[in-house]
């Protein structure tokens, strides 16, 4: 006479609460509780990443934004420790932006970490520079470039750059 298999077991192949060492099926309530906490676990984590296009944020270390006709773009060089360059280009359409102050802010993507600060002066019309600007650590940064105009006029400017030792 075979051996008796015990409904608890694996080895019983039975329904799959069964194979799973359980003796009976969750109550519906309670399946129907699993499934919202994993759907809730599920849109959480998507609302995490980091935006797309037209976000406003760059990949690859440029990124840029655009407030009615007046744009930046932050480009950064050379992204090790302790140095790096910082390019910011401010335009209007097609011209140039002359003599605007430009603060670069970088700031690491994890929290508790001091933020590097910047001003950036202007190496050629519209284009302003800070450099080295001195990351602090290894790993991914956010650098942030805010642009007021000489008239008052705002804008920000986005790149995402990983440092290197």
């Amino acid at each position: 006479m075979p051996a008796k298999v015990h409904p608890g077991t694996r080895a019983y192949g039975g329904r799959w609460y069964h194979r799973c060492g359980m003796t009976r099926s969750l109550h519906p309530r309670t399946q129907v509780r699993l499934l919202l906490a994993a759907s809730l676990a599920l849109v959480t984590l998507a609302a995490c990443k980091p935006g797309g296009e037209g976000t406003g944020r760059g990949t690859a270390g440029g990124g840029s934004v655009a407030a009615g006709q007046l744009a930046a773009s932050v480009a950064v060089t050379e992204p090790v420790v302790g140095g790096g360059v910082v390019t910011v280009t401010v335009r209007e359409g097609d011209a140039p932006v002359r003599g605007a102050s430009v603060e670069v802010q970088g700031d690491m993507t994890h929290a508790g970490m001091v933020p590097v600060i910047a001003a950036a002066a202007e190496v050629e019309p519209g284009v302003y520079r800070a450099g080295p600007f001195g990351f602090s650590m290894a790993g991914d940064w956010i650098v942030t470039a805010e642009v007021e105009t000489p008239d008052g006029r705002e804008t920000t400017a986005e790149a995402f750059v990983t440092v290197a030792r």
